[in-house]
């Protein structure tokens, strides 16, 4: 019962923000973007409550007005690859690659949204990135 409730606020809130971005289309996110973004930091923060979802549900809304979702995409995908080990993650560590500065800006946009929205330092030590 308490997961449905959450789940259906959830749902409640993206429609809600996906209507304050309509009149930008290139900062337009698709739900199912929001909602994966939300349901990451909800992980990461280590609790569902309504507070954490506000505030996660606040966090993608700043970071999409600092990016098109293009932009997101590619930082975001960036920046969970580039943790990977070896071969595979070093393409992505590279500075000659020009992936350092769009990481670099997605997480000024994180760090600008965690300040408004009031994020909790993680609660999960080392899973969400520190810039």
């Amino acid at each position: 019962m308490k997961r449905f409730s959450l789940v259906a606020l959830l749902t409640a809130s993206l429609a809600f923000a996906g209507s304050a971005f309509a009149e930008n289309e290139s900062y337009d996110y698709p739900t199912i973007d929001r909602y994966q973004w939300i349901e990451e930091c909800l992980y990461y923060q280590g609790e569902r409550n309504f507070e954490t979802l506000y505030a996660c549900a606040c966090a993608i809304d700043v970071i999409a007005e600092h990016m098109p979702h293009d932009k997101f995409v590619q930082a975001d995908t960036a920046e969970k690859a580039a943790s990977v080990a070896g071969e595979s993650g070093e393409y992505l560590r590279e500075p000659a690659r020009g992936i350092q500065e769009l990481r670099l800006a997605y997480g000024e946009a994180k760090n600008q949204a965690d300040r408004r929205c009031f994020v909790r330092p993680n609660r999960l030590k080392n899973i969400w990135p520190e810039f």
